[in-house]
């Protein structure tokens, strides 16, 4: 490793390119040369800048190819960098925890950005996505409380933008709603995929309307969403990844349309793992006809819910579904039901049956919870 004449970079030369490896330098505001020694600086290397605190102002030269994982990482008091069109990548955690960055124009030319790039900066209310861009990570703005709008310049063949929330290019996948989005939101008619996290921490939405369109909500899609009072899922909608309101604590009530067609619910459809977990404020839930299973943890911690009605297609409860349902004090178990695993109800105090039944082979399981 080799230091500059001004001792302020320490760098690697690797192919005739340089590398930035850790500014030591002590200015505040700070211009990231092109060339050092007659070659080309092309790369911010990982962790370069980390908590460097004095650092409010960054000028990267253009020939900047890469930003490295955690480059910038906690730069408390950077509030201003430009990225010249000749940068390709953006690392994971390149910028995470850089608090007072309000304002990011990503130029055409890049091309990634990976997980957690802008994770943390809630100073972020804007982001501009360029016409380059092949690649995003579903958590590169993580932790941006404050962001509003993300845009995408026209011609992006991958993504497009309404009403400040990302989409793929044809608005069939609801790729991330920003964190800072507010009051109700209406799905683009049309859009058939609600992505992993899309929704994910967005505190302040009180009303999502998911169309007749969408076929498919995906993991954890809308985790954290604690001002969302009700929700409704369509008939459409066929599969369900797990999670999906995890944590939604201020979450009362649920309508799942019937479908008929359904055969599993197993990590495929409706009650799949974790789905209500977390939900405090769940209160009832009419399980629709055609659900065969209530997957681990589904309505674990849901302390508020006094209601369920399970239909007489579920052959399965398992580990922990109903755990710490603490509301939860009478509940039909159909007699189609031939397995329950033996905590699905465990630490419900007032929990008892209502309608005996044998039960079949999920008699020895029923017997061991009410001993416990």
């Amino acid at each position: 490793m080799k230091t500059t004449n001004d001792n302020a970079f320490n760098f690697e030369v690797y192919q005739e390119q340089i590398t930035i490896c850790r500014y030591i330098g002590s200015s505040e505001n700070v211009v990231i040369p092109s060339s050092i020694d007659g070659l080309s600086v092309t790369r911010i290397g990982p962790s370069a800048f980390r908590e460097c605190k004095h650092v409010c102002k960054v000028f990267l030269n253009t020939g900047i190819i890469d930003i490295g994982s955690n480059s910038f990482r906690d730069c408390v008091n950077l509030k201003e960098i430009n990225f010249p069109s000749g940068v390709e990548i953006i690392h994971k955690s390149a910028f995470h925890g850089c608090v007072n960055l309000a304002l990011i124009v990503l130029q055409e030319g890049l091309e990634m950005i990976y997980d957690y790039a802008f994770g943390g900066c809630s100073s972020l209310k804007s982001a501009s996505l360029p016409r380059s861009l092949v690649s995003f990570g579903e958590r590169a703005f993580d932790g941006c409380v404050n962001l509003t709008e993300i845009s995408v310049a026209d011609g992006n063949l991958k993504f497009s933008s309404k009403n400040g929330i990302l989409y793929s290019s044809n608005y069939s996948s609801l790729v991330l709603c920003p964190r800072g989005k507010s009051g109700e939101i209406i799905i683009v008619d049309g859009c058939d995929v609600i992505g992993n996290l899309a929704f994910s921490c967005c505190e302040s939405i009180t009303s999502i309307v998911i169309p007749k369109s969408t076929i498919s909500i995906e993991n954890r899609a809308f985790y954290g969403c604690s001002s969302i009072r009700t929700m409704a899922l369509s008939r459409s909608v066929g599969r369900v990844g797990s999670g999906i309101f995890m944590n939604c604590d201020g979450l009362e009530s649920v309508s799942i349309e019937s479908r008929g067609d359904i055969s599993s619910v197993y990590r495929e459809t409706f009650i799949n793992s974790e789905m209500f977990k977390g939900c405090t404020s769940l209160k009832e839930l009419t399980i629709p006809q055609g659900v065969e299973n209530i997957c681990r943890e589904a309505f674990m911690g849901c302390v508020s819910l006094k209601f369920v009605a399970i239909p007489n297609t579920v052959v399965g409860i398992y580990g922990s579904a109903f755990r710490g349902c603490q509301s939860l004090s009478n509940l039909i178990v159909p007699d189609s039901v031939v397995n329950i695993a033996p905590d699905a109800f465990a630490e419900c105090p007032y929990l008892t049956l209502n309608k005996p039944s044998p039960l079949l082979g999920a008699k020895r399981a029923l017997n061991r919870f009410w001993r416990s």
